[in-house]
């Protein structure tokens, strides 16, 4: 897999995080979100904390101290949690493959 790819995996994985926390509400526990877990379990625990600091780098997220990620921009979704939750998984294992 080249890094391009891998690239668009983790943005596609990304915006799949910021609508979970959209469908929970806006405010959300990483380790509650399975989109953040499956990507922490299949792609690194580094990979994950990367995601989520480019995240609040870009504004869209504010990290507290006690890992909760609050939404800052308005996120609208169409997709039920479990779908987002399937999507996200099957992203996850492809790279774990590369």
């Amino acid at each position: 897999m080249s890094a391009a790819d891998r690239r668009k995996l983790l943005s596609e994985i990304a915006l799949y995080i910021l609508e979970e926390v959209s469908a929970r509400g806006g405010r959300a526990r990483a380790k509650y979100l399975r989109s953040y877990r499956a990507l922490e379990f299949w792609a690194g625990e580094d990979v994950a904390r990367d995601v989520l600091k480019r995240l609040a780098d870009g504004g869209y997220i504010k990290l507290e101290p006690n890992n909760t990620l609050v939404l800052l921009k308005e996120i609208s979704t169409k997709m039920s949690i479990k779908e987002i939750e399937k999507l996200s998984l099957s992203i996850a294992k492809s790279l774990y493959k590369a």
